[in-house]
């Protein structure tokens, strides 16, 4: 499991983390799927520093460490003592005390004071130098200095310290002189410790101090109003000198307080001391110090990244001082007994062997990238002169270019992280931008032209359409005038069509007479027969009637003559009027559609007259838009033009 992590959502690729870390390498830049750069971690390169938490103002970094599994195995009833560094005063100002003893009813078995152990450190170092005065040794109470020469500088592991750290002392004495079972838990400033518990295996827990804090703070536990019992804070002995470990220098104080003539320097802060360790390993070793007291924290462990409680410089002062002057009284008092009585303890009772810690890396020198490498990598970053090799902004996180292009060489970071490289990619960007405005701008004088050409043709097109108007108008009216003679014709031929009606009813009646006529003429011609027959009956007597019946019948052929003649004659006027007809019909229809067309031609140019005004508004405001456009090309070629 990484202890320091990325949330890559929050991270906006600013390099304030690669800026602040002392370990390079162990930030990773890339692109993300949106194409952004974020900053990941190499976990089997990361020191545990914390500088990269304190410098994201993005809070995309945080830490894990072991508080809730140590406050949920706590609650489960397991077995577990606890440590605690003496940082816990300043995480809880004024209620440390409170914090320790909710611990207790929480059910921890044990509490015990690290500044003990810190003695046992600075005796066990004593010892270690009086054996081996020759000895270059690098203090190892920070674990993130540690970390830096097992996975950044492995040619520092060797002056490394052999004495483990005070947590790792205390535990140790618990586990070996005091026989405590159990699981043991650390509450620690420092996010890196948890790297030196795993390795050596004796702590279970590192519980930072603010994640413990938070803890509080979620579950509203107000320690502040628990009240203690007991006037005993912690189950086994307390520190004399231990105390002032948490301060910058305060193992070498301790160092020189018990042997003055030791050469003891110290150094602190992330800032100075690594950069102090490559002098280090390129100093000639007799003319270093016996002991170099290296902290990762410029103020020592009472600011380390886990601390929590915002850092009160003054605040930590004035109770460093209080411990300090605490740690003087104690050691005068035991010196004024004429000898060491704690020192005289631990050489009795203690043996020096079962502090000692050895080191393990599989680490070797770094492989520097090739000379070939580092220029190419300087190419890629588009940098060919020196002054631009020697550009150094620090944008990139990197102190010098140089170590930019030995991080691009080995493939831990993006030539786009580089500000010089940025710059000049959109310098050449503008130019392709400025290259195309110049285009536009060329095409924009084409399409004046064109608009130009354009507004010239609606104008045509207005006038054609408003000729259009006059001349529908004018079509409309004469077809107006075409449309009411046509119903004049209509309404005659109405009149003609009357006028045959009468005719053909005439026509019918006249036939209807002849008929008549007819059927007299059958009927006299039939008495004339029946005259006939009875004249002959008669005799002589009835010849003269004979006479008359001949005349009848003549009478009756005569008639039916005339109605022969007057049916011929009908059947010629019947065939006229009906062709009359015949043509009266015809020209109705022809009439009637010639109405059709002339009603519909109407409409359509009245149609055409109400289109050609919409054409001359919908033609009105695209030239009113072309003349728009126009002027925004025109103020466009303006702000190109400058």
């Amino acid at each position: 499991m990484s202890i320091i992590n990325v949330d890559v959502a929050k991270c906006v690729g600013c390099n304030a983390c690669i800026k602040s870390c002392p370990a390079k390498d162990a930030n990773i830049a890339s692109f993300d799927e949106k194409k952004d750069i974020v900053i990941t971690i190499d976990d089997s390169k990361c020191i545990k520093c914390g500088s990269c938490i304190h410098a994201c103002s993005h809070n995309a970094r945080y830490y894990e460490d072991d508080t809730a599994a140590f406050i949920h195995d706590l609650e489960k009833g397991e077995s577990i003592h606890v440590i605690v560094a003496p940082a816990i005063q300043n995480a809880f100002d004024g209620c440390y005390e409170q914090v320790l003893l909710w611990l207790r009813d929480k059910g921890a078995k044990g509490i015990y004071d690290v500044s003990f152990g810190a003695d046992i450190c600075t005796w066990a170092h004593i010892r270690a130098l009086e054996k081996n005065p020759d000895a270059k040794m690098i203090s190892q109470p920070c674990a993130a200095i540690v970390n830096y020469a097992i996975k950044q500088r492995p040619e520092l592991v060797e002056h490394l310290s052999p004495i483990h750290s005070p947590m790792l002392c205390t535990a140790i004495y618990l586990k070996k002189y005091k026989n405590v079972s159990g699981k043991i838990a650390a509450l620690s400033p420092c996010i890196a410790k948890k790297d030196e518990f795993d390795a050596t295996g004796v702590i279970s827990y590192n519980v930072t101090l603010k994640h413990l804090q938070d803890y509080l703070d979620s579950h509203k536990i107000n320690v502040r109003s628990l009240k203690s019992t007991s006037k005993k804070i912690f189950d086994s002995e307390t520190g004399v000198d231990g105390v002032i470990y948490s301060k910058p220098g305060g193992l070498k104080a301790d160092l020189l307080a018990h042997n003055p003539s030791l050469n003891v320097i110290n150094t602190e802060g992330v800032n100075r001391v690594y950069a102090e360790f490559e002098e280090y390993l390129a100093t000639p070793k007799n003319v270093l110090p016996q002991v170099l007291d290296a902290l990762n924290c410029e103020f020592g462990c009472n600011s380390g990244p886990a601390i929590g409680e915002k850092f009160k410089p003054f605040q930590i002062g004035n109770m460093m001082f209080e411990k300090e002057t605490e740690s003087r009284k104690k050691r005068h008092k035991q010196k004024k007994l004429g000898k060491d009585a704690q020192f005289s303890y631990f050489d009795k009772h203690l043996t020096a062997a079962d502090f000692m810690r050895v080191y393990k890396t599989t680490m070797k020198q770094k492989a520097y990238p090739s000379k070939q490498e580092i220029e190419t990598a300087y190419l890629t970053l588009r940098k060919t002169t020196q002054t631009q090799r020697n550009f150094n902004c620090n944008s990139c996180g990197f102190q010098t270019c140089n170590d930019m292009a030995v991080a691009i060489a080995r493939g831990i970071n993006l030539p786009e992280n580089c500000r010089q490289y940025t710059l000049d990619t959109v310098k050449d960007e503008r130019e392709v931008v400025a290259s195309v405005n110049r285009q536009v701008l060329s095409m924009n004088q084409e399409l004046m032209t064109v608009f130009k050409d354009l507004s010239a043709n609606i104008e045509n097109v207005i006038k054609e359409a408003i000729s259009i108007g006059v001349e529908s108008e004018k079509g409309t009216r004469e077809m107006e005038i075409v449309n009411a003679q046509m119903g004049e014709l209509r309404d005659l031929n109405q009149s003609i069509i009357g006028v045959m009606e009468i005719i053909n009813s005439s026509t019918a009646d006249y036939q209807k007479m002849t008929q008549s006529v007819q059927s007299i003429a059958d009927t006299i011609n039939l008495l004339s027969l029946n005259a006939s027959v009875e004249a002959a009956r008669a005799g002589q007597a009835g010849k003269g009637f004979a006479v008359i019946a001949d005349h009848i019948r003549s009478l009756s052929d005569t008639s039916k003559t005339s109605v022969v003649d007057a049916q011929l004659n009908d059947e010629r006027v019947e065939s006229a009027i009906a062709q009359v007809n015949k043509i009266v019909n015809v020209f109705k229809k022809r009439t009637e559609a010639l109405m059709d067309v002339v009603n519909e031609t109407i409409g359509n140019v009245q149609s055409t007259s109400e289109k050609s005004q919409v054409i001359i508004s919908s033609v009105e405001g695209v030239n009113a838009m072309a003349e728009r456009v126009y002027e925004m090309i025109e103020q466009t070629n303006q702000v190109l033009a400058k």
